[in-house]
């Protein structure tokens, strides 16, 4: 039996992953056992969300009878009957990195120039993206646009495939390709792929290989959010999937009126996309321009997300938001440490005649001054607390002043739009900036710099505030 294809296009908020249940649904429904059914994705979260929606619509209890919900990675290991022990990690990576006297993190990202990086992780970079788009090391070195000498590379590359040959280890890009050579297809009737825009020549292969046996196969995604080409993401090959049927999802539940029409504008400066369909909310929403961060009225209720191009641009923006009195959170943690907190609290407590359990006292003594002892008629916690770097003391005191509280969880999130994808908040800041090298891709035509603001655009739920350019580089919003 020939296999039919599906192809369902999802924008921003339109409601993806409860149209791939409602695919399961009809799945089970005709009589489809749980354990005939795949559904993979390019993250985890992904994975989790649906498996953990499955379930609890469904009745299923056990997580085991969902065998193929999973990444492609943790589908492949699973196949490949792997164990812990054969897996390169972090510590591997170390040691290849002590055998070549350099430095390698594993922290490589889109969200700056590939030139900040250190010489270890650009020459990871070349390589893995290399292998995950199925090229010749040349020729992706040749194209990768990043400083890094060839001989250099090629020393990496040797050193690090002779170290897992000797310790019998693979990486996450060896499972892939493991897959296609030593496992059978899926023993699955219905093949659901989830954010098929983000997939790579390699994950694309394991996909092809593991559906094989299906009757059914449906891809989902947005072309338009495809924004990890920089990782050899193959976008093109989601643009030309071949699909008996087309389904565009009819309407965003995110994206109010005027949100929606600002982002259909940066939309229709991609040159290769699929056209769609489809609406926003009822509500009609905002978009407001600043010429800088002190203009913007953080006071609104609900959640906030600031976003920039590149990670470098976070810490004046942080600083920004700081000055205003306001707490934030960032990937490195809150803003307002949780433990100065508790010692503020503790301190008060303590001078106004009250009692602290042993846990809280030490706490304390960690960052309050030796000469004070406290009680009744001690200096307030600021001039106390000396543990405290003064800049934290006096940031916190400008939150107080302002009226806020420290001990209240943030509700302004500052990121990159990268890491920002799939979240979304009641007002977003979006920042027009961009470092040097995605400032020259946008400047050659590339694509990709379009949908990445998209992104960012898009995961506003009421309001889009939009950040003049402070500098020479930035994207025309």
């Amino acid at each position: 039996m020939s296999l039919s294809t599906n192809l369902i296009l999802g924008g921003p908020g339109a409601g993806k992953t409860t149209r791939l249940l409602e695919v399961v649904e009809e799945a089970l429904a005709g009589g489809v056992p749980p354990d005939r059914i795949a559904f993979v994705s390019f993250t985890r979260a992904a994975v989790a969300e649906a498996a953990a929606r499955a379930m609890t619509k469904f009745k299923i209890k056990d997580r085991d009878d969902l065998p193929y919900f999973r990444t492609l990675h943790s589908m492949c290991y699973r196949q490949l009957g792997l164990s812990r022990s054969e897996v390169f990690n972090r510590r591997h990576l170390s040691a290849v990195g002590e055998l070549l006297g350099i430095r390698l993190t594993g922290a490589v990202s889109v969200d700056d120039d590939a030139d900040d990086m250190g010489e270890g992780d650009r020459m990871l970079f070349v390589e893995e993206m290399a292998r995950g788009s199925m090229r010749d090391l040349k020729d992706a070195w040749s194209t990768a646009n990043v400083q890094v000498s060839w001989h250099r590379l090629e020393q990496f590359a040797g050193v690090m495939q002779a170290y897992k040959d000797d310790l019998v280890l693979v990486d996450f890009t060896d499972m892939l390709s493991l897959f296609l050579e030593e496992c059978e297809p899926l023993p699955v009737d219905v093949f659901i792929v989830d954010e098929g825009q983000d997939l790579t020549p390699l994950q694309w292969a394991v996909v092809d290989h593991a559906s094989k046996d299906a009757i059914r196969m449906y891809v989902a995604g947005d072309d338009d959010q495809a924004i990890y080409q920089w990782s050899g993401a193959d976008v093109a090959r989601f643009l030309t999937f071949d699909a008996d049927e087309r389904e565009v999802l009819p309407a965003s539940h995110r994206l109010p009126r005027a949100v929606f029409d600002f982002s259909n504008e940066i939309v229709s400066r991609i040159g290769q996309r699929y056209d769609k369909e489809w609406a926003p909310r009822s509500e009609g929403g905002e978009v407001h321009h600043h010429r800088a961060v002190g203009h913007v009225d953080f006071a609104t209720d609900g959640s906030w997300l600031v976003l920039a191009r590149n990670r470098r641009l976070l810490p004046d923006l942080a600083e920004e938001i700081a000055t205003q009195g306001l707490s934030y959170r960032t990937r490195s943690g809150p803003s307002v440490d949780p433990a100065h907190v508790r010692a503020i609290l503790s301190y008060e407590k303590l001078r106004s005649g009250g009692h602290v359990d042993e846990n809280e006292l030490a706490e304390l003594a960690a960052v309050m001054s030796p000469e004070i002892d406290v009680g009744k008629g001690s200096p307030i916690w600021h001039d106390a607390l000396t543990g405290i770097l003064l800049s934290r003391r006096e940031y916190y005191l400008t939150i107080l002043r302002r009226g806020g509280r420290l001990q209240d969880p943030p509700q302004i999130i500052i990121d990159t739009i990268h890491s920002a994808k799939g979240m979304e908040a009641d007002d977003v800041l979006l920042c027009s900036d961009m470092m040097k090298r995605p400032h020259e891709a946008m400047i050659r035509g590339d694509d990709g710099e379009h949908r990445v603001f998209y992104v960012g655009a898009t995961r506003a739920r009421n309001r889009l505030h939009i950040l003049l350019p402070q500098t020479h580089r930035h994207y025309l919003l």
